[in-house]
């Protein structure tokens, strides 16, 4: 063999190696943007669900809206009927952003920088849907009893119970769920951590 030929089948056999690796580095980052989007779906599913829980509701408060003669319980509808609809739009709208991170397309510092932002956002507003969510179960306990074909006012002794039990499940349940989306995101952070090794 020629010590032509052998440069001729080293620079074949560097580039068909190259052209494997280039191969495997996309199949890689494939794999990982699948198990990064199964990951999100963890609670983009129950978002999903609470969402059209949520506009249902504000459906059925929208359509109650003539049996609540007082400004008071009128107020508490709306108020109920905005923070229902808000709040899961905000929701979704953080989670679609966690969820854009292209990890194929992006070079990993820019897949960190975008994710991070996305997380802060993500976070945030879980943090202030758990304060608004205070709210809702204070203002949402008179729409409830109106619309069920109760009283236009609540007695003392239901607020009494109502309000301490119901801001004990409120704030166990949504310490939960913020434990689960803080969980999440620090589960795709070693994802995109693991690219970067």
């Amino acid at each position: 063999m020629e010590l032509d030929e052998m440069k001729n089948l080293w620079t074949e056999m560097s580039a068909k190696l190259e052209g494997q690796k280039k191969l495997t580095d996309k199949m890689i980052m494939m794999m990982t943007q699948e198990r990064y989007q199964r990951k999100l779906s963890k609670i983009r599913t129950p978002e999903l669900i609470s969402t059209a829980l949520s506009f249902i509701m504000v459906l059925l408060i929208l359509l109650s809206l003539n049996k609540f003669e007082t400004p008071f319980l009128l107020a508490c509808a709306i108020a109920s009927a905005t923070i229902l609809s808000v709040l899961p739009v905000l929701s979704l709208w953080s989670i679609r952003q966690v969820g854009r991170v292209d990890i194929k397309a992006s070079n990993y510092k820019d897949v960190l920088l975008q994710y991070a932002h996305a997380k802060r956002k993500l976070l945030s507003i879980q943090r202030l849907s758990f304060y608004l969510g205070f709210v809702l179960l204070v203002v949402a306990l008179p729409v409830s009893v109106r619309m069920m074909g109760g009283k236009t006012h609540i007695e003392t002794g239901t607020w009494l119970w109502y309000l301490p039990l119901g801001f004990v499940f409120f704030f166990v349940f949504a310490r939960w769920v913020y434990r689960c989306y803080v969980n999440v995101t620090v589960q795709l952070e070693d994802l995109l951590r693991e690219i970067g090794e």
